[in-house]
């Protein structure tokens, strides 16, 4: 015949003392009471997993802190778990992980992932105009959301609310958009680049090229380089026109040239005159 266990009681555990050595107090089914050597009483229960066949053990905490009562509740539910073929312990990691998941899929989180992992590769200013365009502009529609629950409508009227007041700046949006969600699939924060869906020429506004004015006859350009030439302002002024009728560039790469390579320009624009 089977050892009948005598099942435990507060009082019981309260007199258990502890010995050189760890020893276990039995309550039956699979729950012990482990006695260790500093004090500590710790809940272990055992079981036979139903997926792995073979016995497993998983701590239900320290006693008094779980109760004999919360400890006994506890083993309940694992046995109910165990009795439909599911392992405790593998339930109990794959609930932590959805949680873990949940809490990192906030959309808010994700997109400050996805700043920081930007961050290295870009100009200062551009990481701090990204930033703040999700700020004020994207992050309000979507508190507390979870990336994965966000729809291809929703994104469509950010990018429409902001053509309204900024057309190119939307056209820049739908682009972050795309790498947020690549990024988000790539990091398992979401299965599906819902933006790869999004048909960009009906959902941005047409470009209306404007192109700038320029001087095409011979007697207009003439007045002009006259103009520049008796400019009587200051030298800085004077020089600074000088230089932009002779050097043809943009303006941001004229701010940007070097003393050295402008001088070397000018020294080979006078040889060959």
């Amino acid at each position: 015949m089977p050892k009948v266990v005598k099942p435990l009681s507060d009082k019981a555990i309260s007199n258990a003392k502890p010995t050189n050595k760890e020893y276990p107090l039995n309550d039956g089914e699979g729950l012990n009471l482990l006695i260790k050597p500093d004090g500590t009483k710790q809940w272990v229960f055992r079981y036979t997993s139903p997926t792995q066949n073979k016995r497993r053990k998983t701590s239900f905490g320290t006693y008094p802190k779980t109760t004999l009562k919360d400890a006994r509740t506890k083993k309940l539910e694992f046995q109910d778990l165990i009795k439909q073929g599911t392992d405790p312990i593998d339930d109990k990691r794959e609930e932590k992980a959805e949680i873990k998941l949940q809490i990192e899929s906030d959309f808010k989180n994700v997109v400050t992932l996805w700043l920081n992992s930007q961050k290295p590769r870009l100009a200062e200013s551009t990481y701090t105009k990204k930033k703040t365009l999700f700020n004020n502009d994207v992050l309000p529609h979507f508190k507390g959301r979870t990336i994965d629950t966000i729809e291809h409508a929703e994104l469509i009227k950010v990018i429409q609310l902001k053509a309204i007041q900024a057309p190119e700046t939307s056209r820049r949006l739908l682009t972050y958009f795309n790498d947020l969600w690549q990024f988000a699939c790539s990091n398992g924060y979401c299965k599906f680049n819902i933006v790869a869906n999004i048909h960009r020429k009906s959902t941005l506004p047409t470009v209306k090229r404007k192109h700038y004015p320029k001087i095409t006859d011979d007697e207009p350009l003439r007045e002009l380089i006259n103009a520049v030439y008796t400019y009587s302002g200051h030298i800085s002024v004077r020089n600074a026109l000088k230089f932009v009728l002779h050097v043809p560039l943009r303006a941001s790469n004229l701010v940007t040239l070097r003393w050295v390579i402008c001088q070397q320009f000018m020294i080979h624009r006078k040889e060959n005159v």
